[in-house]
């Protein structure tokens, strides 16, 4: 069994990470000396954060201030909860985690959904590198809002995308891919969860075919890509409309009344 080391905010995929590898650490970002107001002071004890979250579940329609600052928490209370060792720096390219890191010896490295950018240094430390999960069919829609975009476009068609992290913003090259269909009700919430589902099931067969040396590695067509930036407002707006759209219309699916 490989030894990974994790670094993202996606519970599915560290989910599906722990069943095929030995999860030798998952980064968790340190958190801030001074917390900006001293209501953020509990949240930096995993206890605390528990007993939270249980009164936000037992509460749905309050403390929605706690439900938003309980979110950065998340991957850090998800690996307390599995026995994951967890790696703190201020950085992945910080000197403390490069260190901690080249003493666990992972054979990989797998990210998923994660803002921060890899040097040279790091990427260098697993046996295998590093992997990354991207919502889309690679090349097509490089960058951050690939499943907004496949909706403002009108796109029938979906996918994932398991690639090698090199310098170049989704660039590496392809591992494994697989298509879903897109419904005219789907919202973003809907894809994403799609995605999540559809990556971490690809997981352990990819990770398996990398350790036994059989894993294809293509190289992306550079020109069919396509990078798609952060949404402006006026995009913004109409994936609002889009979205409500398509919710008034699932609901009257669901009630039985019959869409012209």
């Amino acid at each position: 069994m490989m030894r990974a080391v994790f670094l993202g905010l996606e519970t599915t995929i560290l989910g599906a990470l722990i069943s095929c590898c030995e999860v030798v650490g998952v980064y968790v970002a340190t958190p801030r000396s001074r917390p900006r107001a001293i209501r953020d002071w509990p949240l930096r004890y995993h206890q605390v954060r528990s007993g939270i979250r249980s009164l936000v579940a037992r509460y749905p329609n309050g403390l929605h201030a706690w439900r938003r600052r309980l979110t950065r928490y998340h991957i850090a209370d998800y690996a307390e909860a599995h026995g994951l060792p967890q790696l703190r720096a201020p950085s992945v390219n910080h000197r403390r985690f490069l260190n901690t890191l080249a003493k666990l010896k992972p054979d990989i490295g797998i990210v998923a959904n994660f803002g921060q950018f890899l040097g040279d240094p790091l990427l260098r430390i697993p046996r295998y590198g590093f992997i990354n999960f991207h919502p889309s069919l690679l090349p097509q829609y490089r960058g951050p809002t690939p499943l907004p975009r496949m909706l403002l476009h009108g796109d029938k068609r979906g996918g994932v995308t398991w690639h090698r992290v090199c310098a170049a913003i989704d660039g590496g090259d392809i591992l494994a891919q697989q298509a879903y269909d897109i419904s005219e009700l789907d919202t973003v919430h809907d894809l994403t969860q799609r995605a999540l589902n559809v990556a971490a099931g690809m997981l352990p067969l990819l990770t398996s075919a990398i350790e036994a040396g059989t894993c294809r590695s293509v190289p992306q067509d550079e020109g069919k890509a396509s990078y798609h930036p952060k949404l402006s407002a006026e995009e913004k707006q109409q994936l609002i409309g889009l979205e409500q759209s398509r919710r008034l219309r699932r609901s009257k699916s669901l009630s039985g009344v019959n869409l012209v």
